[in-house]
């Protein structure tokens, strides 16, 4: 790179520094934003959150939540690449554009940690969850093949039986499908609302972990590249100065 018509002198110690932890900052990053990506896709196609998606309306923003995740997480890694790149070739410009771009996923990370808050949180989301199943429940005399499939996917997937329990059945005087069984006839105790508030805060928590470990990496990046772009601008002025 130049400076007016003089090759720009090499990096001294500091900016050696800044720049070796700036890369394997992106590195780390890229990984993180990797992992965020195909944990949130495991999530929108895992069968038995996609048939809660179908047939429970409360669950509308979820996928929204898990698409911006998505976004985001593919975002983080075309950044963290355009850091390396820029890093590398001491670009002062694309240190600019590149801390906007870090601080606009900062923007983004705190909405998914937020929307990640908001499902996993909720002391009452349980008690709703198993009332939805418990609806569902007594569906399954009205619209008895499509409310079973649920049933029995959610049931088999999560490992349960009914809202609240394998009561919910016997209480509408039902026969407990075959779903509600494991090993010798043994019928599961826990609800479904509760298996699946389990499963929503499990998968809240690895995304809600990643995204805090990106979010403290790009303020990491963040200070790094800052460091280089003034340090940079530092030198310059002593360049210009010894010329005067």
């Amino acid at each position: 790179m130049t400076w007016q018509g003089e090759r720009m002198p090499p990096p001294n110690r500091c900016e050696r520094f800044s720049r070796y932890a700036l890369i394997c900052c992106n590195v780390l990053s890229w990984l993180f934003g990797l992992a965020m990506m195909i944990l949130c896709l495991f999530i929108v196609y895992d069968k038995g959150l996609v048939e809660v998606r179908e047939n429970l309306r409360l669950f509308g923003s979820y996928k929204v939540g898990l698409v911006i995740a998505i976004c985001i997480a593919i975002g983080v890694c075309l950044v963290s690449l355009l850091g390396c790149c820029v890093t590398w070739h001491r670009s002062s410009k694309g240190l600019i554009i590149y801390s906007a771009l870090c601080i606009l996923f900062v923007i983004g990370e705190i909405i998914v940690m937020v929307l990640v808050f908001k499902y996993t949180s909720s002391n009452k989301l349980d008690e709703i969850l198993s009332r939805e199943f418990q609806s569902a429940i007594n569906r399954m005399k009205l619209d008895k093949k499509q409310a079973t499939h649920f049933m029995d996917t959610i049931q088999e997937n999560l490992q349960c039986c009914g809202g609240f329990s394998f009561e919910d059945y016997t209480q509408q005087e039902m026969d407990l499908p075959p779903s509600c069984y494991f090993g010798d006839a043994s019928v599961y105790d826990v609800g479904c609302g509760k298996m699946l508030m389990r499963h929503l805060n499990a998968n809240g928590l690895a995304v809600g972990l990643i995204a805090v470990s990106i979010l403290l990496l790009q303020l990491g990046l963040i200070v790094c590249s800052w460091s280089i772009f003034f340090n940079k601008r530092e030198l310059r002025r002593r360049i210009a100065a010894s010329k005067v």
